[in-house]
């Protein structure tokens, strides 16, 4: 389950993201950044919310879809949803439209809902395909960055990079 064939509909929220953060560097730095970078983000956030949010019927994003854009693995991951937030927050950010405003809070929304565990502290890593705790790809609780960035992103500018927002933060405190 771990490397099923198809699409993986979290990397694609993740390379929205990613191309913003390379959109604003590139601006940061003086250089010109192509029209492109801000057509695919929004392309590429799109098509995932499109064909994985909701695929099977239940709330939350598929782990994996087919090439016809059919669920392979119905299992959510908190990986996706977390990279969900940071891509319409930057998205949000960058734009001003409010369609990522409401995508972010529908995911937040999710996640509040399903993956934090109050109980036991921190983020349940995977829900099964009826949205209950499960660990059938990986057990336990072995990834943290995900929401700890998915926290984080949102407040912070999409450039320069994280670790020296963030260092910049510590500093004036």
């Amino acid at each position: 389950h771990f490397r099923p064939y198809g699409t993986t509909p979290g990397h694609a929220l993740e390379w929205a993201r990613l191309l913003l953060h390379l959109e604003a560097s590139l601006q940061l730095a003086g250089l010109h950044a192509p029209d492109w970078l801000l057509a695919c983000a929004r392309g590429l956030f799109d098509s995932a919310c499109c064909h994985a949010w909701n695929a099977d019927g239940q709330a939350g994003f598929v782990y994996t879809l087919d090439w016809d854009n059919r669920p392979v693995v119905r299992q959510r991951l908190h990986w996706v949803h977390a990279e969900a937030c940071a891509a319409a927050a930057a998205l949000l950010r960058r734009t001003g439209e409010a369609c990522y405003e409401q995508w972010y809070q529908c995911f937040w929304g999710f996640i509040d809902n399903h993956f934090i565990d109050r109980a036991g502290g921190s983020w349940h890593h995977e829900l099964d395909a009826n949205n209950r705790p499960a660990g059938s790809i990986w057990p336990g609780k072995p990834d943290l960055y995900h929401a700890y960035q998915a926290v984080l992103l949102p407040g912070l500018p999409l450039a320069p990079s994280l670790a020296t927002a963030v260092a910049g933060y510590v500093t004036k405190r």
